[in-house]
């Protein structure tokens, strides 16, 4: 019995340093201003973060920039000042939209994108472990107070932590997963770690290679900020590379996750072909041969799109702004998606249709040729008839819109182009007016509310069901 997805609502952060005895200490932060209680560093993921990992690295970068990844070099000394290392004085924090493109805020979705340890058995709440060197709080909080900062650090060991002052909401969290159980979860997971003994999902990008991630694009964080539980390894692969899941790969893993693009299939890169015989090949291995009988594949937006064409399907060919869908968009859903074992799995529950957030400007017109026709549609929208798909064994799943936006992503992450759409000049488009189009975007009923989490349930219960 899979454990269903709940979205996370709040999220944590412990760091923690071992000692030179193999004993654990967890950092705290306290502020110097208000003399409150020890906490640690957590925050309430709202919509614009779209996901845990975002959320964790937007109260890191707001809350203390640059320092916390170089609490080592100040504790040796070897940065004298730290005043580089914070954000302006006139800057108290950065939008969702600064923060996109801000290079401390990407340290962190990189870094938090990596195998670590996480704490996800509490309902609505996923706790981080991250691992730093052993520091010396007494430097560090000189200098910080040195330049009025407000936080300071100290560590709390695990033999002593109750003789501490701790906020009443840590404390909260101490008394479902205590400092005895946390030192046994971290243990745990970190022999899994170095023995390779997680689970395997891969992340298969179709960009050019050049492409940074970044923000709203940054894929790695993205899909582990939604998806990734404890004990779970997501690699992170781009086409463009030439790189592809090998058989090792393929026997191991549980799911390939294709996700969306600024492509399109009509491009003339060779990657992109290469990229279509690869999936074509690995679907026809799946399908005809039962090879890879625990992988799954979900295809997204353009995952969709580039297993249709290579199959000889038909996608129209558009430009920008020409057949383009943004925003929300209805679902007509089958009776027979709802037979799925694993929607029934998921928690959803049934009704004629859900919303799904769309970001695409091309489209299937054509299935695939019968004697390549392995998929059979399970939704539709005015727009286009092919929204969801999926195969008969239950080993694929694709979307034309996009189960993993939020409706604060989806808007955020299109916001340029949405308002050249809305009829801005991009000489006029700034933070102010960025900021007043998305105002007035959230203020429209019809984009307050969506179902979104219920598809990140679906396709979470897709990839873990065993349909075997």
């Amino acid at each position: 019995m899979i454990k269903r997805f709940t979205p996370t609502k709040n999220v944590y952060l412990y760091l923690y340093s071992k000692t030179s005895k193999e004993e654990y200490k967890f950092l705290f932060i306290k502020n110097f201003l208000e003399k409150e209680k020890y906490d640690i560093i957590t925050t309430e993921v709202n919509q614009k973060d779209n996901h845990s990992l975002f959320a964790l690295g937007r109260i890191l970068t707001n809350t203390f920039y640059d320092i916390i990844p170089n609490l080592s070099k100040i504790s040796k000394g070897e940065i004298k000042d730290i005043s580089k290392l914070l954000l302006p004085k006139d800057q108290k924090s950065l939008t969702h939209f600064e923060l996109w493109f801000d290079k401390v805020m990407n340290f962190w979705l990189d870094k938090l994108s990596e195998p670590m340890i996480q704490y996800d058995d509490i309902d609505y709440t996923k706790i981080y472990f991250l691992e730093i060197p052993d520091i010396n709080t007494e430097i560090i909080n000189k200098k910080l107070k040195e330049r009025n900062f407000k936080y300071s650090f100290e560590y709390i060991e695990q033999k002593n932590y109750k003789y501490k002052s701790i906020g009443k909401e840590t404390l909260n969290i101490l008394s479902k997963l205590n400092f005895e159980k946390m030192v046994e979860h971290i243990i745990s997971t970190e022999n899994c770690i170095k023995n390779d003994e997680l689970d395997l999902y891969i992340i298969l990008a179709c960009k050019l290679s050049g492409d940074d991630e970044k923000g709203y694009f940054h894929f790695p964080s993205l899909f582990n900020g939604i998806y990734r539980r404890n004990k779970e390894k997501w690699i992170y692969m781009v086409a463009s590379k030439g790189v592809f899941p090998d058989e090792e790969m393929l026997n191991k893993a549980k799911c390939i996750l294709i996700p969306g693009s600024d492509l399109s299939v009509h491009d003339d890169y060779e990657f992109l072909r290469q990229t279509e015989k690869y999936l074509v090949d690995l679907i026809i291995d799946i399908e005809d041969k039962g090879k890879y009988p625990n992988l799954k594949i979900l295809g997204i937006c353009f995952g969709l799109e580039i297993i249709m064409n290579g199959l000889g399907g038909k996608l129209n060919k558009s430009e920008w702004g020409k057949d383009a869908r943004f925003g929300p968009e209805i679902i007509n859903l089958d009776e027979k998606f709802w037979e799925l074992n694993y929607v029934k799995a998921s928690g959803v529950s049934k009704r004629k249709n859900l919303i799904i957030a769309e970001a695409h400007s091309e489209k299937i017109i054509k299935y695939p040729l019968d004697n390549k026709n392995y998929f059979t549609t399970v939704g539709n929208s005015e727009a286009c008839m092919c929204e969801v798909s999926m195969d008969k064994k239950g080993k694929i799943l694709m979307f034309q819109g996009h189960p993993e936006y939020s409706p604060g992503l989806s808007i955020s992450r299109s916001l340029p182009m949405l308002m050249e759409f809305a009829g801005y000049k991009k000489e006029d488009i700034n933070l102010k007016s960025i900021n007043k189009f998305e105002k007035e975007y959230f203020n429209k009923e019809e984009n307050k509310n969506s179902n979104f989490n219920e598809w990140r349930a679906i396709c979470d219960s897709f990839m873990r069901y065993n349909s075997n």
